[in-house]
């Protein structure tokens, strides 16, 4: 905004929500429902000024956003004619229902004092206009708002300002859509203007709303794939599991979405920076809880297996309470299996360590290969079991430490410490209840991935050829075998006389 210092200047206005009640000069027909005046968009289109300055990350610009072009002249007349005709034939596209144009009522005022229009070179444009704007209003404002003077009370520079049936509310695709047809409509403008008038750019606050929500929406979400990726990496190294890795990111995934729906539904917040920033940062809890839970899952070892006939009479301990029972009965419907002979359960013996003897090992799995199932759930209760308390307590003291922020005046704590609360609740409930739910019925089972690399090993032997060689070889040994080598046996008879006899012998005289 300008300031009254020896010149009249003009100030931008871009709060048109009010402004749109007032009287306009001109007002434009249109067959679409027009909105209410509080949520149609205002666009103003400037004249004879250039954007010199810039917006720093942070803190307030020192500099002067905005300066004026030297090539801006409406004493020429058909600059004046160029740019009443903006004012008077608006194309449709843009929606215009009125316009704040002071040159409509400057040419009915100069036409009234019997004088033709355009203003001609002879007539002192500048000062004409100058004392129209001193006594006259545009709308319901003063037309020194609309102006900007030198110190020689020279114009320098105009705007116009545009009220259109377009949802200021809409959201950035309806903003965008309609700040790509005044880009259109400006480009052609200025193509065809002479150069006295060229240069005309338009603004409004929609446009900058659109557009930060359009940036802030496709940085969160490329950013909450990068954080549900680390997730991802985080789980597959520590549970050294891709089947494991995918149930969690999903898990998680949910868990984002519902902070969200907590943010906008339930709290209606707007999306800013304080909530996008939330679903980023603390994906790190949704993440927490499922991770132990999910690597106490794949880390224990089932030392001992058993098979049972539920023929046989099962023993109930006399003073069994009613969750032993509903666990007892939950175990064997989870480990019942249907057999030709009748209707086995499985018994497992779970444990931190895995088992001692290698026979024993291998007869679990054996067993357990007929019943993932079981296996399944045996790991997921044994999870609850071991961590389930570990997760409820480190969720209640989190809630704790965050309740503190709560009652805070400042809004920005207050939101934070309700972030904190909602993902933490979000995620002991989604680690607790639908991850175990999950890990029953589609959990890995430590083998499940080793069947499928088999599989696919025999799958490349039976596509991969055999080298010819080694064909004639294998068939030239079936032919001809190699014939076994008789063995021999020698039998070394001991002299039963001494050397010393041998010449009384008769068979040497």
């Amino acid at each position: 905004e300008g300031s009254d210092t020896g010149a009249s200047l003009g100030h931008l206005r871009l709060d048109g929500a009010s402004q749109a009640l007032a009287a306009r000069r001109l007002a434009v027909t249109t067959s679409a429902p027009i909105l209410p005046p509080e949520v149609q968009a205002d666009v103003l289109v400037v004249f004879g000024m250039v954007v010199i300055g810039t917006n720093p990350l942070l803190g307030v610009s020192k500099d002067e956003p905005y300066g004026f072009s030297s090539d801006f002249r409406l004493e020429d007349p058909w600059a004046q004619r160029r740019s009443l005709d903006l004012c008077v034939n608006p194309p449709e596209e843009l929606k215009i229902l009125s316009l704040n144009c002071w040159l409509v009522g400057f040419r009915t005022w100069w036409i009234a004092q019997n004088e033709e229009w355009p203003v001609r070179p002879n007539k002192d444009f500048h000062g004409q206009a100058y004392s129209y704007a001193q006594r006259m209003k545009t709308g319901s404002f003063q037309t020194t708002d609309f102006l900007w003077f030198d110190d020689n009370r020279k114009l320098i520079a105009m705007y116009v300002q545009a009220y259109t049936n377009v949802n200021r509310l809409g959201g950035s695709a309806v903003g965008l859509d309609a700040m790509k047809k005044w880009d259109r409509f400006l480009a052609e403008f200025n193509s065809q203007a002479e150069a006295s008038i060229k240069g005309a750019w338009h603004a409004s606050r929609l446009w900058s709303m659109s557009e930060a929500e359009k940036v802030i929406l496709d940085s969160t979400l490329i950013t909450l794939c990068i954080s549900l990726g680390c997730v991802f990496l985080g789980v597959l190294v520590f549970t050294r599991s891709t089947h494991l890795a995918i149930i969690v990111m999903t898990i998680v995934m949910t868990i984002v979405i519902g902070l969200l729906f907590f943010m906008v539904i339930i709290m209606k917040w707007s999306i800013g920076a304080i909530e996008v920033l939330s679903l980023i940062v603390f994906v790190g809890f949704a993440v927490d809880y499922c991770l132990h839970l999910s690597h106490k899952y794949h880390s224990c070892h089932i030392t001992d297996v058993e098979e049972i006939d539920e023929a046989e009479e099962e023993e109930v301990p006399e003073n069994e309470t009613m969750a032993q029972r509903i666990g007892r009965k939950s175990m064997s419907m989870a480990g019942a299996v249907a057999k030709p002979g009748g209707t086995k359960r499985v018994s497992m013996k779970i444990s931190d360590a895995p088992a001692a003897s290698k026979a024993t090992t291998e007869k679990n799995k054996k067993v357990l290969s007929k019943n993932r199932s079981a296996e399944r759930f045996e790991r997921s209760k044994y999870a609850l079991e071991r961590i389930g308390g570990s997760i409820v307590g480190s969720a209640l003291t989190t809630i704790g430490s965050a309740c503190f922020l709560l009652p805070c005046t400042m809004h920005v704590f207050f939101k934070l410490g309700a972030v904190v609360c909602g993902v933490t609740i979000y995620a002991v409930i989604f680690s607790l209840i639908p991850l175990p739910a999950v890990l029953m019925c589609f959990g890995p089972c430590g083998h499940d991935f080793r069947s499928i690399l088999e599989l696919l090993g025999r799958a490349a032997q039976n596509i991969m050829p055999e080298d010819d060689d080694e064909e004639d070889e294998e068939e030239m040994l079936s032919v001809n075998p190699v014939a076994e080598v008789e063995h021999r046996r020698y039998v070394l008879n001991m002299p039963s006389k001494g050397m010393g006899q041998v010449g009384d012998s008769p068979h040497f005289q």
